[in-house]
């Protein structure tokens, strides 16, 4: 049996954004922002300027302008995420689904709901074009395939600025019809976040036929039981061989956590870039399970790993 890391789905207030790991985010949702142009700013002195900012905003809010509190408040917000970037390395990801002729090589790549700028896309776009890939084989003979693979991106912090890195790209199960599980109510209610993981089988279609705990001794809790319910109904894009669905099987992670978690509490953010591009980060790679016996396998990498952004 092989295995091919596969990374799952990012659930923020009821939408679905393929990147990162399946997370559901309870109460009123509120991103934490990092403007890539900013991320120079050295910890020392970003924590003086949120330090400065922190005592404007509380003298502002026993004054009256409401509007004037907000504005400080969204900056203090962007503010005190800095520290948090500098000095350490972030993880991001983009999937796309990509067409592979007999010879291994991509001929068709289309990006699944990616927020990145045109710039980086198109970056992305050549890097994708440079992977290599063992031709699939349909009885015995190489034949054309269709795969979603995930690009995991590293976020490197200089002092030019920040440069978006091709890491490494992977084969996984796309996602066609993921409807997020509700947070549960009470545990919502007392701030409680927790994780599961899933075992799903599923048909040549991308149908689950089957999903169980990923782990036998796992307890069947109220976020298990939320995650089981709904991932029944799920459908996942299947890899394709000569035209033929391939039935297979991955354990997917499901996050679930609260909505106005800091950086430091919750381990994600989003960078935004010049160009209008947005890129969800993480500070350690996301959960990355198992994809059961792949057919389609990445050959190669070398040629497409490189810088694809900055800010």
């Amino acid at each position: 049996m092989s295995g091919n890391e596969q990374t799952a789905l990012l659930v923020s207030g009821g939408n679905l954004i393929v990147a990162g790991a399946l997370t559901v985010i309870g109460g009123a949702p509120r991103q934490n922002i990092w403007q890539a142009c900013d991320t120079r700013v050295q910890p020392p002195l970003a924590a003086m300027l949120v330090d400065v900012t922190q005592r404007i905003v509380r003298y502002l809010f026993s004054l009256q302008g409401h509007c004037v509190n907000r504005f400080l408040s969204g900056l203090l917000m962007v503010l005190a995420a800095l520290p948090a970037l500098a000095g350490e390395r972030w993880k991001g990801s983009v999937t796309a689904r990509v067409a592979i002729d007999s010879a291994g090589q991509v001929t068709n790549v289309k990006f699944d709901r990616t927020t990145v700028g045109r710039g980086m896309k198109k970056a992305l776009l050549a890097r994708v074009h440079a992977v290599k890939f063992e031709p699939a084989l349909l009885d015995g003979v190489p034949a054309a395939a269709e795969a979603t693979i995930c690009i995991e991106l590293g976020v490197d912090q200089s002092d030019a600025g920040l440069n978006v890195m091709v890491d490494n790209v992977s084969v996984i199960a796309g996602y066609r019809k993921t409807s997020p599980p509700r947070y549960p109510a009470a545990q919502l209610r007392r701030g409680v976040s927790a994780s599961v993981e899933l075992q799903l089988d599923y048909d040549a279609e991308g149908r689950v036929v089957a999903v169980v705990p990923a782990h036998a001794d796992a307890p069947m809790d109220e976020f298990m039981v939320a995650a089981l319910k709904v991932a029944k109904n799920w459908e996942l894009e299947p890899q394709r061989i000569g035209g033929l669905g391939v039935p297979g099987s991955a354990r997917i992670p499901v996050r679930f956590v609260i909505a106005d978690e800091s950086p430091k509490q919750s381990g994600s953010g989003v960078l935004n870039f010049r160009d209008g591009g947005k890129l969800r980060v993480y500070r350690t790679a996301e959960t990355q399970t198992m994809l059961a016996d792949s057919r389609i396998r990445v050959l190669s990498v070398t040629d497409a790993q490189g810088v694809v952004g900055g800010g």
